[in-house]
């Protein structure tokens, strides 16, 4: 066989299989990563959409993400294409300075988001409390004000362009993660030191890279 024509037959059954292992995962569809048609995903967003503007969060409209596939929705929110970054406080703490590991490295991972495209890109930022202490209306507020944190910090510190920025933020009550939720989400016990609590101490951002989907 001509060397040309071995190279060529070489690469196709490479690819092939690699395909049949799973490798080739992001083949566009549309012109759009394949996370965009993820149904849990964007049924996830159209919730947080619903629910959220930037004053206002309608916390029974909220509650209906507890009836989004979560094993399904969690597998999506991994993908790189969205570019997750979960950022985790200290116990009733909405402040920068109460962010963990925040000079460790969860600043640079933040600002690892400087490079999103700034046309096809809607970020979200969806902030969360866990049952520690306070009522369930301290626990929302308390989400509330973390997600404000992140935002002003992505928006006004790290001047980060995009179409638009997104904020949710949850209660006590709602999709609350579990140690093995956050194995699927890739998410590092040393991230939340361990501690189940902390793991909903949290703001959860990920960047939809399809915005005229929406």
């Amino acid at each position: 066989m001509p060397i040309r024509r071995c190279v060529i037959a070489t690469v196709l059954l490479y690819a092939n299989i690699a395909m049949a292992q799973g490798v080739v995962s992001h083949v566009p569809a549309g012109g759009y990563p394949r996370v965009c048609f993820n149904k849990q995903l964007r049924e996830a967003v159209r919730i947080i959409d619903s629910a959220c503007d930037r004053v206002n969060c309608k916390p029974h409209l909220l509650k209906q993400l507890n009836n989004v596939d979560k094993p399904t929705l969690l597998a999506a929110l991994r993908d790189p294409d969205l570019k997750p970054l979960h950022v985790f406080f200290k116990y009733d703490g909405a402040t920068k300075g109460d962010v963990l590991h925040w000079n460790k490295w969860k600043r640079d991972q933040l600002a690892s988001l400087r490079l999103i495209d700034r046309v096809n890109s809607v970020v979200y930022v969806i902030g969360q409390a866990s049952h520690t202490s306070g009522s369930s209306a301290y626990n929302f507020d308390l989400s509330q004000r973390r997600m404000e944190t992140i935002t002003s910090y992505l928006e006004n510190d790290l001047g980060i362009k995009c179409r638009a920025f997104r904020g949710g933020w949850l209660g006590y009550d709602v999709f609350q993660l579990t140690p093995s939720d956050a194995g699927v989400l890739g998410i590092s016990s040393e991230d939340y030191d361990g501690d189940p609590l902390v793991l909903n101490q949290a703001v959860h951002i990920f960047v939809f890279p399809c915005a005229d989907l929406l």
